[in-house]
C-alpha cells in the first residue's frame, strides 16, 4: 500500500514508512519458513518468493518515484504481474494463517483432554 500511495502522491514519506517496516514482514516471513516444515512449510516459501518479486517491483517503483516518473511507476504497481504476486503472497498468508489456527486448537484440545484426565471423576457431576 504504501508503495502504490508513493507512486499515486510522489510523497517520499510514502517510502520512508514503507522501508520501516519491509525488514519486519521479511523477518516474519524468514521465522515462519523456520518453524512450519512440511506442506504448511510450502505455502511459507511461496508467500517468501511472492513477497521477494513484489519487494523487487516496488523498489523499481520507488525508483521511479524518485525520478517523478509517476506513470512508469504506477504501472508497475498495477501491472498484471504484480496482482498476480499479491495474489500469491495473500494465498500464502491465508494458508499459513489457517494451519496455524488449526494446529493451536488441536494443541489446546490435546491439552485440555490431557488435562482433564487427571481430575477426579467427583469433579464432573
Amino acid at each position: 500500500m504504501s508503495a502504490r500511495m508513493a507512486a499515486a502522491t510522489l510523497d517520499p514519506t510514502w517510502e520512508a514508512r514503507y522501508r520501516r517496516f519491509e525488514p519486519e514482514l521479511d523477518e516474519a516471513i524468514q521465522e515462519s519458513l523456520q518453524l512450519n516444515p512440511g506442506a504448511v512449510g510450502e505455502f511459507v516459501a511461496q508467500t517468501d518468493a511472492a513477497n521477494r518479486r513484489l519487494v523487487e517491483m516496488e523498489n523499481k517503483a520507488f525508483d521511479l518515484v524518485r525520478r517523478k516518473d509517476q506513470r512508469a511507476a504506477t504501472a508497475i504497481l498495477f501491472s498484471p504481474e504484480y496482482e498476480d504476486q499479491k495474489r500469491l503472497y495473500d494465498d500464502g498468508v491465508r494458508h499459513l494463517t489457517a494451519s496455524l489456527k488449526a494446529r493451536a486448537e488441536a494443541r489446546w484440545r490435546r491439552s485440555r483432554d490431557e488435562s482433564s484426565s487427571f481430575l477426579p471423576a467427583a469433579c464432573w457431576c
